[in-house]
C-alpha cells in the first residue's frame, strides 16, 4: 500500500498542492498523513502516523523530496 506524507513549514503555508499530488498518485485521502511544523523540529505527528500505518511492503510517497527531511526525521520517529 502506498501512504503519504506532506509537510510545509508553517500553519500559513498550504498543503494543497501536494495532497493533491498524492491524491494523483491513487493514495487515499484516509492514507495521508500532514504535519504543519518548522524544518528544525523532529515533533511531527503526521509522520508518526504515516510511520505507524506503514507495513513491510509499504511505500511512504513525499510530492517534495525537501519535505520529509530525511533521514532526520525518520530516524528520529522509527522505534529502535
Amino acid at each position: 500500500m502506498d501512504i503519504g506524507y506532506a509537510r510545509v513549514s508553517t500553519a500559513k503555508q498550504d498543503l494543497d498542492r501536494q495532497i493533491d499530488a498524492l491524491r494523483q498518485e491513487g493514495i487515499a485521502s484516509k492514507y495521508i498523513y500532514v504535519d504543519k511544523k518548522s524544518g528544525s523540529t523532529t515533533n511531527r505527528p503526521g509522520l508518526h502516523k504515516a510511520l505507524d500505518q506503514a507495513r513491510e511492503g509499504d511505500v511512504i510517497v513525499v510530492h517534495t523530496l525537501d519535505r520529509s527531511d530525511a533521514p532526520q526525521a525518520v530516524a528520529a520517529c522509527t522505534p529502535q
